[in-house]
């Protein structure tokens, strides 16, 4: 072969070869500033039963940014109740792609920590979508990110904005070492006495009925709807779930119930009765007979579960019951009060 067009074919190889390179760096450089940016807030969440520390966190999108949770404070401020909130960084970012944690349960004395993989398709399209601002009656944006540090391990990851907290991700992190002095490297305490002392600043009990193994059943979520019996109008319902949801519905207004919920923490219903009074319901659900009683009913049912609300006609109390087109259970631990508001 003539050296001459060995010359020119190894220079149009080179040439070749080289623009392919720059042309994937650059659709590589392209695909990570094409990030969605949206206004969001990090934030960290623990059950009030099961106290958490967190000793580093951060979330990090694809171009290696990061943004740092706030750590170095017990907190039981309550399962997917925001707390930590951290104005970090710039107001509008590009949403992460890995959340990176290690944190202290103070309840069962163990660290946790791992990086995690985060579920960018569905948290750009909640950001994206946003929600049924059933309060004002607008198009609702999700503003916050909230990470949650669960008993043994169970982490889990909520999108919030104005009364509504909804369910991305949940994770099971596995259990690490941490030297207790590198955790508390200035404390005068034992770590017995420390763990103590911060369970007391907490007005933590220590009579939980959440056991961790119990706790990860929190997460899981069923087909099931309200369903309210009156006779006279309903008006507002605020929803708080074990998955550590929210919801806040408007009967004056048309909504939808997700496909899927949580099984429920406690309710408040507004109504108007008959008789002209307004009342208001408070119902706190017992979480042993609740779950059990999901679970039992949603495990080969017949039928999309209804949580009935029928209030009776004297507007005094209030009957609560999960069922489906074959079974019926009505709720016999959950705490029910009903009172008339001052008009």
């Amino acid at each position: 072969m003539d050296k001459r067009f060995k010359a020119v074919l190894a220079v149009g190889l080179f040439v070749t070869t080289a623009l392919i390179l720059i042309t994937s760096i650059l659709i590589a450089f392209e695909d990570s500033n094409d990030m969605t940016e949206v206004y969001w807030t990090p934030a960290i969440s623990a059950h009030e039963a099961y106290p958490a520390e967190l000793l580093l966190g951060s979330f990090e999108d694809a171009n290696g940014n990061k943004i740092d949770l706030r750590a170095g404070k017990p907190i039981n401020s309550g399962w997917g109740s925001a707390t930590g909130l951290a104005d970090i960084g710039p107001a509008v970012k590009a949403l992460p792609i890995y959340l990176d944690l290690q944190y202290f349960s103070y309840a069962e004395d163990k660290f946790y920590g791992r990086k995690l993989d985060l579920s960018t398709v569905e948290l750009t399209k909640l950001f994206e979508a946003g929600f049924a601002n059933q309060r004002s009656g607008k198009q609702g944006q999700y503003d916050t990110l909230i990470v949650g540090l669960g008993a043994g391990g169970n982490v889990s990851l909520w999108v919030a904005g104005d009364r509504h907290v909804h369910q991305v991700s949940t994770f099971e992190v596995p259990q690490i070492d941490v030297a207790w002095e590198d955790f508390r490297p200035s404390s005068l305490h034992t770590r017995p006495d420390f763990i103590k002392m911060v369970m007391s600043d907490l007005d933590y009990s220590g009579n939980a009925q959440d056991s961790p193994d119990r706790f990860a059943k929190f997460k899981r979520q069923y087909p099931w709807a309200v369903e309210i019996v009156s006779d006279g109008p309903v008006g507002e319902l605020r929803l708080n779930y074990l998955n550590g949801e929210r919801d806040f519905f408007n009967f004056m207004r048309p909504f939808t119930f997700r496909s899927t919920l949580g099984a429920p923490l406690n309710a408040r219903l507004t109504w108007s009765g008959t008789d002209g009074g307004k009342y208001v319901a408070n119902i706190t659900f017992d979480i042993a007979e609740t779950l059990a009683a999901y679970e039992t009913l949603a495990d080969g049912g017949a039928g999309k579960l209804r949580l009935e609300l029928r209030i009776a006609d004297t507007n005094r109390s209030v009957l609560v019951a999960l069922r489906d087109d074959q079974r019926f259970y009505e709720f016999e631990q959950a705490s029910i009060q009903v009172f008339r508001r001052k008009n």
